[in-house]
Parts: structure tokens; C-alpha cells; sequence
């Protein structure tokens, strides 16, 4: 057992023991290595893209190979493409956090997104269902992304910007999930969408059409993807700077030929003051004096005999603090991961039959009966929503009140958004105004509760490192909780549904996973900071 002042995790400064609160609060502005952390933020932004764009089209590209296929059938692979590549991106996030610990951060990135932008490729060349499904196998294998963009984040700024820092991964996936659909199914099918541009005796298509259009009509979203995967790859590989403590010492070519390009061509990325001649690079790309990375480890903690050592073994990593933290992301993820399908199903499930028997408070059924545009719209605003409350709101309140006092009074918002979400479908078909008033209630206090809940359950994992040498196990081993926790929660939600509306109790799933929240508020109460122990 170690003495007290060994055992605080050595990525934290000394705050506020109860809220984890920052003094003074840190800005947008105030924010260093800002260069660093759009890099980290785009490969969130096009790893989220690329997922949303493929989903957006993936139905109508299984449609196409057969068209006799009945809508049960393509839905039952879309969810099995789906379900192969989060389970083995799921059980393949462990290994790569192990990887990313041993071989550094930066590799991880870019295998990732160079393997995964390889299978965008064979997506968009598919003719057939199980050629769909090998690649979405080797993609979910292949991306180990998450955990070390998660471990580059939190080493690339002291931990007193972390709140403000870790706030660009949600903000990386709304922005993915707003534009991502949009973009894809723009490009999808683009003879029949743009003849006048791609069909016969068209102004690329000549006489008969573009040729690999019309054979692979759904590649030209694929390609896109893999475009700003792979010119992402080639950003991190010459910008990125290399975060693992066991790495970040040793000499890396790529940000060198990338300092060299900047000095030759001038300002590549947008050139600081500071840097030395070519001659100089070889010195200066280690170690720049105008970068803060370099010194992150020694700023986020005092150096304890703990900090000193090269390495932990895994097994120093299952603490209590790290246990609790991982199973209040489970119960979070899980009750998410069936909001997900369930809010979607309940927009657009029939309106309830004025015929049928309703004996309130719980036997009733129907849903909003809205068509694809109302539930876009719906999807949209829940989207803008939670952007303008990241950017806003999320920073001020953190700033005051620290990061657990807003983390536990946020977690209540769910249950009592999945309580009331149902009993929308009582409101008068008729009265447009008051269902959208009600739908707007209840998606702010989703995207409060996902605001705030979200960056404290990474941050809390973040918190709950050991050592500096396990930061990448712990993020990857949170991202395989997290998606396997997603991916039951969308199973229950899918499997209560069923329950539920054959016993006439449309709002059965969104009351279980009520109570599963507010286990999730009281478990809320018992996992600390990682300052106490």
C-alpha cells in the first residue's frame, strides 16, 4: 500500500478535494497548444464523419445489391454491420491501449486512421453484403483511435485545462453528426441524384453515364471518407508531437520533415515565432521552447517517487477510484446507448389510435407518427442544442462550480426526461406547437445531462491513472466499456420495446432505463476524484 503522497495520480495538481474546481477558470483563449489540439479534434471530427456518413447511406447501399430484398432483411444487416464493427472495435480497444502505452500515441493515430480509410475504400467497391461486413470487421479491429486521442488529449494540456480540452471530443461529434449525413447522402448515387452532371450524355458521363458510377453508386461517399482520412493521417504524422512518457524523448521523423516543410515553403500549418533555421531543426523539433507538451507530465503533478518510474505493471491499475469510474461510464453509456434507439423509433412510431384502451398512468400506446423531415429536424435541433450548450454554457459552470457538483445534478436531468418522454404521445395529435414545446423539454434535458455527463465520466477515467505509462490502458479500456455498454443498451431498449408494446405500455423500455439512470445519480455520490485517497 502506498503512502498517501504516492498514491494521487500523478497527472493531477493540486485543486479543490470536494469539486475538482479551477482557479481561475480557463478560457477558449487561454487554452495552450491550440495547434495540437485541432489536430486531436479533427481526427475526431473525420473518425465521426466517416461512421455517420456510412450509416446515413447504408440501407439504401444493401438495397442496391439486391432489390427484391424485404425492409426487415436490410434492416437486420444494417444492425449486424453496425454490431460487427462497435464489438470489434470494442474488443480490440483494450490491446490498442496497451500500444499506445508501450509503442507511443502517434503510431495508434496512424494505423487507425490509415487502416480505417483502407476499408472505406473496400466499402466502395462492395458488391455483396459479406464483402461489406469483412470490412467493417478490419475497420472496427483497425481504429484504436479513441483511447489514444483520449491519452494525447489529456497529456498535451496541464490538467487544469482539461474541463475546457476534453470538451472538444463531444463538440468533434456533434459537428460529425451534423454534417456527416448531409454530405453523404449528397454524394450517394450520383447519376440518378445529378444526371444532368453524371447520367448519359451527361457533361462527364457521355453517351451511357459515368461507368463506376453506376457501379458502385454509393462509392463516391466512401471515397470522401477515406480522402480525409488518409489527409488527416499525413497532418498527424507531420504535425502531431508524441505525448507517451516513454516516447516523447525520442526523435520523430515525422514532425521533423514536418518542421522542415514549414521552414522551406513558409507558414504550411501557420509558422510560430520561435523556430530556428534548417539547420537548427534537428535540436528545435524535440524540444520547442514555445510549446508547453514538452513539460505537461512535470506541470499536472508534484514528482513523487511514483512519477519517477519509467513504468507500472496493468495489474496497479484496478483501484477502487478506477473501478467506480469505469462503472459510472457503463451505466451512463448503457442507458444512452438505448436513448439512441429509442428517442428516434418513439419520433417516428405511429400516433396512437383514439380506439385503443389507455388507463393511465401506464398502460397507453403510439408514438409521434412523424415523417422522416419532422424527425430530422428533430435529430437536428438536439444537435444545435448541445453545441451552443458545449460552447456556452458547459465552460461557466465548470469554471464555478467545478467538475463533480454539475456532473451529479446533471445526471437527474435523464430520468426525468425518460419518465415524461413517453406520455408526448397523449398530447392532442392536432396541437403541433405543444408537441414541439414538449419535445424541447425533453431534449434539454437530455443534452444538459449529456453536456456535463459525458467530459466527466472521460475525465474521471483520466483521473483515476496511476502512472503516466498506463494512461493509454486506461482510455482504451473506458472506450471498450463505453461501446459495449452502447451496444447493450440499444439491444435492451430494442428488446423492452417489444415487451412493452405487446402489453399495451409504449413507455415500458424509457421507464427501465429511468431506473437504470438514477442508479447511475446515486453510484454518482460514491466515485471521487482520485484527490482523497
Amino acid at each position: 500500500m502506498l503512502p498517501p503522497s504516492q498514491s494521487r495520480s500523478v497527472l493531477e495538481p493540486a485543486l479543490d478535494r470536494n469539486s475538482l474546481k479551477i482557479t481561475p477558470p480557463a478560457s477558449w483563449a487561454s487554452l495552450p497548444n491550440k495547434g495540437q489540439l485541432a489536430i486531436i479534434t479533427s481526427i475526431r471530427v473525420v473518425d465521426f464523419f466517416q461512421i455517420a456518413s456510412l450509416q446515413a447511406c447504408m440501407y439504401k447501399h444493401l438495397e442496391s445489391f439486391n432489390t427484391s430484398s424485404t425492409p426487415n432483411s436490410i434492416s437486420a444487416q444494417v444492425g449486424f454491420l453496425q454490431g460487427a464493427f462497435t464489438a470489434t472495435q470494442t474488443l480490440s480497444a483494450i490491446w490498442w491501449g496497451r500500444v499506445a502505452d508501450t509503442a507511443g500515441r502517434k503510431p495508434v493515430l496512424l494505423i487507425g486512421l490509415i487502416g480505417t480509410s483502407i476499408s472505406y475504400i473496400g466499402v466502395a467497391f462492395s458488391r455483396s453484403y459479406e464483402a461489406l461486413l469483412i470490412w467493417r470487421i478490419f475497420a472496427g479491429s483497425i481504429n484504436g483511435t479513441i483511447g489514444a486521442a483520449r491519452a494525447t488529449l489529456a497529456e498535451s494540456v496541464s490538467q487544469e485545462y482539461h474541463p475546457r480540452a476534453f470538451l472538444l471530443l463531444p463538440l468533434a461529434f456533434n459537428l460529425a453528426n451534423t454534417f456527416g449525413p448531409i454530405l453523404g447522402v449528397s454524394l450517394a448515387d450520383p447519376v440518378e441524384r445529378y444526371p444532368a452532371l453524371f447520367g448519359q450524355n451527361s457533361v462527364f458521363g457521355g453517351l451511357d453515364g459515368v461507368a463506376w458510377m453506376l457501379r458502385y453508386p454509393y462509392a463516391a461517399p466512401n471515397f470522401l471518407g477515406a480522402l480525409l482520412l488518409s489527409l488527416d493521417a499525413v497532418v498527424v504524422w507531420l504535425c502531431l508531437r508524441e505525448t507517451a512518457p516513454n516516447r516523447r524523448s525520442r526523435q520523430d521523423y515525422g514532425l521533423k520533415r514536418g518542421f522542415s516543410l514549414r521552414s522551406r515553403f513558409g507558414c504550411l500549418l501557420g509558422r510560430r515565432r520561435g523556430y530556428g533555421t534548417l539547420r537548427n531543426i534537428d535540436n528545435s523539433y524535440r524540444r520547442d521552447p514555445d510549446d508547453r507538451e514538452s513539460h505537461v507530465m512535470a506541470s499536472n503533478g508534484p514528482v513523487t517517487e511514483m512519477a519517477t518510474k519509467k513504468t507500472m505493471h496493468l495489474r496497479r491499475l484496478w483501484g477502487r477510484n478506477f473501478l467506480l469510474a469505469l462503472l459510472t461510464t457503463a451505466v451512463l453509456d448503457l442507458h444512452l446507448g438505448g436513448l439512441s434507439s429509442l428517442w428516434p423509433l418513439f419520433l417516428s412510431s405511429p400516433h396512437r389510435n383514439a380506439k385503443d384502451p389507455t388507463t393511465l398512468p401506464f398502460y397507453f400506446t403510439g408514438g409521434l407518427g412523424f415523417q422522416l423531415s419532422q424527425v430530422g429536424l428533430a435529430l437536428a435541433i438536439l444537435g444545435i442544442l448541445g453545441l451552443s450548450m458545449q460552447l456556452v454554457l458547459y465552460p461557466r459552470v465548470i469554471a464555478k462550480h467545478g467538475l463533480l457538483y454539475p456532473f451529479r445534478l446533471s445526471l437527474w436531468l435523464y430520468p426525468i426526461a425518460y419518465v415524461l418522454t413517453p406520455y408526448l404521445s397523449l398530447l392532442p395529435f392536432d396541437s403541433a406547437g405543444l408537441i414541439w414545446l414538449g419535445i424541447l423539454v425533453v431534449q434539454a434535458g437530455q443534452v444538459v445531462g449529456r453536456t456535463f455527463a459525458l467530459p466527466a465520466t472521460i475525465l474521471l477515467l483520466n483521473y483515476s491513472c496511476p502512472h503516466p505509462s498506463l494512461l493509454g490502458s486506461v482510455h482504451g479500456i473506458g472506450s471498450s466499456v463505453s461501446g459495449t455498454s452502447r451496444t447493450l443498451g440499444s439491444i435492451m431498449a430494442g428488446a423492452f420495446d417489444n415487451v412493452g408494446l405487446e402489453n399495451k405500455m409504449s413507455g415500458l423500455a424509457w421507464w427501465i432505463f429511468a431506473l437504470i439512470s438514477i442508479f447511475g445519480c446515486l453510484l454518482s455520490f460514491i466515485v471521487r476524484d482520485n484527490l482523497d485517497e
